[in-house]
């Protein structure tokens, strides 16, 4: 009977001409366009079936299974979009009404991070370094990684003014938590642009790599977890950005936050100043510059700084709705400290801004009509709306 040498359309195997090698056999499958991992019943059905954990049931089983179940939607959301192509993931969302329980996670995800992982760390990775040790830390990495996973499937959610408008009452937990994250862009920007150092060019690449690999278990999580704030960090600008961008369909309490309590335009215009998704470091005698592209630092030449990053497009959208949409124009008094504060990015819209961005001409004449206007003093407005 002569043997079957068919092959499985993934499979581990040993090539006959070379012993010891191992070989990946992989085709891509394009079945379902060859990029989607949920079905439209598969999506629903995960959707439906999302609950509200208390505090002390984050990172248990049933837990677990929720957070690869969330990470398969947002992989799924993604393609959808990117494919342009039947967003049932979303649709899922609005049939369910889940994208406030999607918020309630993300609020409970932060709290664990801020209140509870501190108190855990000793135990999680205090024990010396072995494989115990190690598995603790990878259980722990998986529970801060799932914020990251949250904001990022909202991010892709929040792109549709529908979407916005279904969050309701879960808004101003949204606005409260972008806030947040503005915050601490600001006032940890130096430590997040510390984040994966290059290798110091009078150091041998053999001895960086042992420098990484004899990381304590402790030491990897601490990175690992500054790193997972950068990152939500970061993707909570284009966050904010497309809640502004639809800011008609929240509530009028919501609104009254981005605008009043958190003042979101002033959060923006530091980001645009001293943007933390920009470093530079010293190699040998030359000094280089490096940008923040899909997660990793990438060097930039001289010629190019100026060419605007989708980070930097998102704070400059932020700004533009903040600055111009008219549902937030009727509610922001401009007085003496805000207009100076917007009055600083001006500087900065050039015709090299503006020939990438040509939307904010409109931003740019904004500023200069509310240059020669004369605003009150902050002191006088406040008064004035009591």
């Amino acid at each position: 009977m002569p043997r079957d040498t068919s092959r499985p359309k993934s499979q581990w195997s040993v090539p006959e001409e070379r012993l010891g090698g191992i070989e990946i056999a992989q085709d891509r499958d394009e079945s379902f366009g060859g990029a989607h991992c949920l079905s439209v019943d598969e999506a629903e059905r995960i959707v439906e079936n999302l609950t509200e954990f208390d505090l002390q049931d984050v990172g248990n089983k049933q837990w677990l299974e929720q957070h690869g179940q969330i990470e398969k939607l947002n992989q799924q959301a993604h393609a959808s979009a990117r494919d342009k192509s039947d967003e049932f993931v979303l649709e899922a969302f609005l049939t369910f009404d889940k994208l406030g329980t999607l918020i309630y996670d993300l609020i409970l995800i932060e709290t664990w991070r801020e209140r509870v992982y501190p108190l855990l760390v000793e135990h999680l990775v205090g024990g010396g370094e072995n494989e115990a040790t190690r598995s603790r830390a990878m259980r722990a990495y998986f529970v801060l990684y799932h914020e990251a996973t949250v904001v990022n499937l909202l991010e892709c959610l929040c792109y549709h003014a529908h979407a916005v408008g279904a969050v309701k009452d879960a808004s101003l937990d949204l606005t409260d938590y972008c806030a947040r994250r503005l915050a601490a862009l600001h006032s940890r920007a130096k430590a997040f642009r510390e984040l994966n150092p290059a290798r110091n060019p009078d150091e041998k690449p053999a001895d960086f790599a042992d420098k990484l690999k004899n990381r304590t278990a402790r030491e990897e999580l601490e990175e690992q977890a500054l790193q997972i704030e950068f990152t939500v960090s970061v993707s909570c600008v284009a966050l904010v950005r497309m809640v502004c961008e639809h800011v008609g369909e929240l509530t009028v309490a919501a609104v009254s936050r981005i605008v009043d309590k958190h003042d979101f335009l002033l959060s923006v215009i530091p980001l645009i100043e001293h943007p933390p998704w920009t470093r530079a470091r010293q190699d040998g005698t030359k000094r280089v510059w490096q940008k923040l592209e899909n997660g990793e630092w990438t060097d930039v030449p001289h010629d190019r700084l100026l060419d605007v990053t989708k980070l930097e497009a998102q704070a400059w959208f932020a700004l533009y709705w903040l600055s111009m949409h008219q549902e937030i124009r009727k509610r922001y008094g401009f007085d003496a400290y805000r207009k100076q504060t917007l009055l600083r990015a001006r500087r900065f819209v050039n015709d090299v801004l503006l020939d990438q961005i040509p939307v904010l001409a409109d931003l740019q004449r904004f500023m200069d009509e509310l240059a020669i206007v004369s605003a009150p003093e902050p002191t006088a407005v406040r008064d004035r709306s009591l």
